[in-house]
């Protein structure tokens, strides 16, 4: 199914597995202290590098889209380069590297945070977009725009398990026993906000799976407990918050680096399909 070459793309645990991804995203690369802009170059050759987000305050599992546009003097020409995110002081990361956006030709770059992709936790986020050139236009960054991600209020089971509906799904249908569900994720430890697992089209490597599926109730399961009772009753198209307790997931033995012992768990789950 994978290479033999490439890193463990799913981990086993107790005969329970769960699609683990590279690097920590939330583990980042230092950031530039400051953008690389210099005075002694022509007025014209200077840009100007703008931040803007879809919404400033937002609850966990909510797609947040961050459009950066970088303009130059006139008859400076198109900017042309990449951009990377600053969150809280930090370069925001992707699959064990930065996160690296290039510039449309028309000097604009997109990007959003959501389920199954590099994600934003609960709390206050500070972002600033730096412009970094790949001609002789000179690099810029973006006034800071400050966000807040809100926890849902969850409901609680008696074992500690939670779940709340972040976006609504569609149609009467539901996920049940003996169901196979296919579905994007992001896995943070709950203590910290940081990211240690996520099944995304970028998450696994060149040829991997980009989504996870599994069938409910399984015997044996196919996902750790907590992930598979959380899933249960899901729409398509919803995604729900789902809180983990360490006994529902990895408990004591935790799983490789990126999970410690007994850590509580979040995730953000987005189911795609009922088969």
């Amino acid at each position: 199914m994978y290479r033999k070459n490439r890193s463990p793309l799913v981990e086993v645990l107790e005969s329970r597995t769960l699609l683990s991804g590279t690097a920590p995203l939330s583990t980042p690369a230092p950031v530039r202290a400051e953008a690389p802009l210099t005075v002694d170059r022509a007025v014209s050759e200077r840009t100007t590098t703008v931040l803007s987000i879809s919404k400033h305050v937002s609850t966990l599992g909510q797609p947040l889209k961050f459009t950066i546009t970088v303009k130059a003097a006139k008859g400076a020409g198109t900017p042309a380069g990449t951009i990377e995110l600053i969150n809280n002081g930090a370069t925001v990361a992707g699959a064990g590297s930065e996160l690296v956006l290039t510039l449309s030709p028309k000097g604009r770059a997109t990007y959003t945070f959501e389920t199954g992709n590099i994600a934003v936790y609960a709390g206050v986020h500070t972002f600033s977009a730096l412009y970094i050139p790949s001609g002789s236009l000179l690099g810029s960054i973006s006034k800071a725009v400050t966000i807040l991600v809100k926890a849902p209020k969850f409901r609680r089971a008696a074992d500690g398990l939670g779940t709340a509906t972040v976006q609504n799904g569609h149609g009467k249908a539901t996920i049940g026993d003996g169901q196979t569900a296919t579905v994007l994720y992001t896995g943070f430890l709950q203590s910290n906000g940081e990211v240690f697992d996520y099944a995304t089209s970028t998450s696994h490597g060149e040829g991997a799976p980009t989504t996870l599926t599994f069938q409910i109730n399984a015997d044996p399961e196919q996902v750790i407990n907590g992930f598979d009772r959380g899933v249960r009753g899901m729409k398509v198209g919803e995604t729900r918050d789902i809180v983990i307790p360490a006994a529902l997931g990895y408990g004591i033995s935790g799983s490789g680096s990126s999970v410690p012992s007994n850590a509580d768990l979040l995730f953000m789950v987005k189911l795609l399909s009922i088969t």
